[in-house]
């Protein structure tokens, strides 16, 4: 069972909540706000507070990573006494939500992706930074070097070596924030962006899976000198 379905308490550390709602307070930001990834939305119900009332956020979620999410993210909401009017939940892949948010003209002065971990995964889920406004600012949790999380990595590394607009501007455990200083002279993540995740899929995923058998090999011998 994932912690925040049990818990439906945020998936962010004290630390790294702090520099996320400190980003909010301190951003003179007066247009639309988007998360993608949600969990049961503890994270959400955080940021809405630190809001003026009349702000809200979309919030892009399949909806599937646990059983009864939609019920968990909706009892969250009521709990911290929240509006679910100042949330436009969008229960859709990222990429067919950007390309609907693309069509209409969207355009958003601060983004949270916290969704999958995979690195073509985040680059996608980076696309949607076209939608940001000059200004604005787009974080990324679970940005470290543990093999789970090395999509995040290897996408954010990448990002910022080739669009040089983005300034990191903060880091917080595994929080990492990005200022868009201007428009890109190319938009953000084209043909070679996505070329390159598919080209790293093989080698990240024996990576991935190498982790997980050493964590489990790990954990028997724990068990073993327990036992013995």
């Amino acid at each position: 069972m994932k912690q925040s379905q049990a818990t439906l308490a945020a998936e962010m550390t004290p630390e790294e909540h702090e520099l996320l709602l400190g980003l909010l307070r301190s951003e003179p930001f007066e247009e639309r706000y988007l998360e993608i990834g949600t969990a049961a939305g503890g994270t959400l119900c955080r940021m809405l507070a630190c809001l003026p009332p009349g702000r809200g956020f979309v919030v892009v979620d399949r909806m599937r990573y646990f059983d009864g999410q939609r019920e968990a993210f909706a009892s969250n909401l009521a709990q911290a006494g929240l509006d679910e009017g100042r949330v436009e939940l969008r229960v859709a892949t990222s990429v067919a939500a950007w390309k609907v948010a693309t069509q209409r003209g969207e355009r958003f002065d601060f983004m949270l992706i916290d969704a999958g971990h995979k690195l073509l995964d985040v680059t996608r889920d980076l696309r949607w930074t076209r939608l940001l406004r000059p200004g604005g600012i787009v974080c990324l949790h679970d940005y470290d070097d543990r093999w789970s999380h090395r999509g995040v990595r290897v996408a954010v590394d990448r990002f910022t070596q080739r669009y040089p607009e983005y300034e990191r501007i903060g880091r917080a455990g595994t929080l990492v924030a990005l200022r868009k200083r201007q428009a890109p002279s190319t938009p953000e993540i084209g043909a070679r962006d996505i070329g390159h995740a598919l080209a790293l899929w093989l080698p990240l995923r024996v990576q991935r899976t190498a982790g997980k058998w050493s964590k489990r090999m790990r954990r028997r011998q724990a068990a073993g000198s327990t036992k013995a």
